[in-house]
């Protein structure tokens, strides 16, 4: 049986408690913004190649995790230049979004 003074070292305070409630809520909120919409399948896709990513770096395998370096590598590329592409429509939709926010 697992007893829980092993776990004495464990120290949750009211901040940690309101920090994981932050994080919920957020996660939550997105993924009620993108239900029904392509990014989940984007999503889903995304997040199968990062655990191939993470399993490739825990076991010895180093071509896979070299493959998959380099394509991680040119999707954060492919995220800057987008970014700086469309900047003016990024600041468009955070004050929009804070305006909306802000109601």
């Amino acid at each position: 049986m697992y007893s829980l003074h092993k776990l004495d070292w464990i120290h949750i305070t009211w901040v940690d408690i309101l920090d994981i409630l932050v994080v919920a809520f957020v996660t939550y909120w997105i993924l009620l913004l993108i239900k029904g919409t392509r990014a989940v399948n984007m999503l889903g896709g995304l997040a199968i190649i990062f655990i191939a990513f993470v399993a490739s770096q825990i076991l010895p395998m180093y071509t896979l995790h070299w493959i998959l370096n380099i394509f991680l590598s040119f999707l954060k590329f492919v995220g800057k230049l987008l970014k700086t592409l469309f900047q003016p429509l990024y600041f468009l939709t955070v004050r929009n979004l804070s305006k909306f926010i802000g109601k």
